[in-house]
């Protein structure tokens, strides 16, 4: 099985994208946001890259979620907080996810093969899933605009020993990802703390978010590309 490692994107311009089993990792926040979505109802959410697509689909009922540098833009109905997120029912909805790095990412590779969204709390049901295609599997860090970060990587270093079958040190990666988070929590506030704790629990869910036509599915994709 070959894995690869893609750190804030660099060297996705070099592959054949097609061949590939993409997993994309934001982990804070928009993998956990869209997996919050799916735990509360959502069916599925719709990723743009641009603010003025996400205006357009507004004026069409869409709920917008999403942020740009870490607050929600003008008019939109939540920020990519995936704690306050889970704090309301998404049954039925329309859902528009819109941020600075990680929708951009899922844009970035759909045309892959599959484009899977991994985090810690799904960890083993993503390898699961990748798994059973038996191609080649593209592991994004998304980063910050370029530049690695450090939950993204240990996110995808840790899926990469679980691809393996090998164990993961939870507690470490937890404490490292705490730590440098602190500063982010002080800015930010209480709520991205709740939003750093519930990104790095590891497999309390075994949704499995496919991006299939623009549109992340709750369902995985089978082989043949139908739900």
């Amino acid at each position: 099985m070959k894995v690869e490692i893609y750190s804030a994107m660099r060297g996705l311009d070099q592959i054949d994208r097609s061949k590939y089993v993409f997993v994309v990792m934001d982990i804070l926040r928009a993998s956990n946001t869209i997996i919050c979505l799916m735990e509360k109802g959502a069916d599925n959410v719709k990723v743009v890259g641009e603010l003025d697509e996400a205006y357009r689909l507004k004026e069409r009922g869409y709920f917008l979620v999403g942020e740009r540098l870490g607050n929600a833009p003008p008019g939109f109905d939540f920020d990519n907080s995936p704690h306050k997120i889970s704090q309301h029912n998404w049954n039925g909805k329309r859902v528009v996810l819109t941020t600075t790095n990680g929708t951009r990412a899922l844009v970035t590779v759909q045309d892959g093969y599959r484009v899977v969204i991994g985090s810690f709390r799904n960890m083993d049901a993503v390898c699961q899933y990748v798994k059973s295609f038996e191609r080649p599997i593209a592991l994004v860090p998304v980063g910050d605009r370029g530049e690695p970060m450090l939950e993204d990587e240990l996110c995808a270093q840790a899926m990469f020993e679980r691809l393996k079958d090998e164990s993961v040190d939870w507690e470490n990666i937890q404490e490292s990802i705490l730590k440098k988070a602190e500063t982010d929590i002080v800015k930010m506030g209480e709520t991205y703390r709740k939003d750093a704790l519930l990104s790095i629990s590891p497999n309390e869910t075994d949704i499995t978010p496919v991006l299939h036509d623009g549109l992340v599915l709750r369902n995985p994709i089978g082989r043949t590309g139908n739900p």
